[in-house]
């Protein structure tokens, strides 16, 4: 039995489309919840760097593909209150920032923190996720659109 293509096309459109939409949600949903937690750390002070550590990360994507990076890590205590907290995560690397960091802290409770660097990454948009879905829906949708064309199908 032979499949027509606009079958085909029709069937990874149908599969696709919600596969790329729960992904999406899902991945939003997650996001907006550790987005809740960090929307708390309203407090900002500086830190004194206790240690730090420079890590080699390798991020290997196929056989001859491999990127690396550094990610420098920090444990640091501050003050708030009058009452010193500690704690640790991916601080900034920079040169002058080797003794103090900002640190953002929930005034609520102190001991939710970490360094202003990492509060940064995570206090992202996110819209790159989504504009990859829906240039990948796009593209689908094209896709389909030229084959049909040329198989006289539209």
């Amino acid at each position: 039995m032979r499949v027509s293509p606009m079958f085909m096309i029709i069937a990874i459109i149908v599969i696709m489309i919600p596969l790329m939409v729960f992904s999406s949600v899902k991945s939003r949903k997650r996001k907006n919840a550790e987005l809740a937690k960090y929307k708390k750390m309203t407090g900002r002070v500086t830190a004194k760097v206790l240690n730090r550590k420079m890590v080699r990360e390798r991020w290997h994507q196929g056989m001859d593909d491999e990127e690396e990076w550094y990610k420098c890590y920090i444990d640091y205590e501050f003050v708030v209150d009058g009452k010193t907290y500690r704690g640790n995560g991916e601080g900034s690397g920079a040169a002058g920032k080797k003794h103090n960091q900002v640190v953002c802290y929930d005034p609520d409770n102190p001991e939710n923190n970490c360094p202003k660097y990492y509060y940064d990454s995570k206090m992202g948009t996110g819209t790159g996720a989504i504009l990859i879905t829906i240039v990948i829906v796009i593209a689908v949708f094209a896709a389909g659109f030229i084959v049909l064309k040329n198989n006289g199908m539209i």
